[in-house]
């Protein structure tokens, strides 16, 4: 699998920090979704293909996929030796390395609704409260929150 070549963390980057690796899916929320009226407003207001965001991670020869939802997370074996791209085309993949610190709490305080959004937040030990949207989930991993 030579797409799957990654430049990992040093042994120094590790001290005290809990390395995981994942693939953050960015998609638009479903049209045809029926969910009710709160799902066709967050449609009209966030940003064009990031309007929810899922993740992936390579677990030998399956993907295991975490699909938060507002109301409960669901988490999915794929077995499949597609890359990212091929299981999800269209949307927009990002590539995130991220350190975790080693016993400390994801959040003392929390403000807002359990979204897509705050359930990747945990994944990869995210504690900036101001990121809220997949858009600005994008973003601050972009500019270089992890590795990768």
């Amino acid at each position: 699998m030579s797409w799957l070549k990654t430049k990992g963390p040093n042994l120094l980057d590790v001290a005290d920090r809990w390395p995981t690796e994942w693939w953050l899916v960015y998609t638009n929320l479903d049209e045809h979704d029926d969910r009710g009226p709160g799902s066709r407003l967050l449609a009209r207001v966030l940003h064009p293909g990031f309007q929810h965001v899922q993740a992936i991670q390579r677990d030998g020869r399956v993907w295991v996929a975490v699909y938060p939802h507002m109301e409960f997370v669901d988490v999915k074996l794929i077995r499949s030796d597609e890359t990212p791209w091929q299981l999800y085309p269209g949307c927009t993949i990002q590539h995130v390395i991220a350190m975790r610190d080693h016993g400390r709490m994801y959040s003392k305080f929390h403000v807002g609704p359990w979204s897509c959004v705050e359930v990747i937040k945990s994944l990869l030990g995210i504690r900036s409260w101001w990121v809220r949207t997949p858009w600005q989930l994008y973003q601050h991993v972009k500019r270089g929150y992890a590795h990768g």
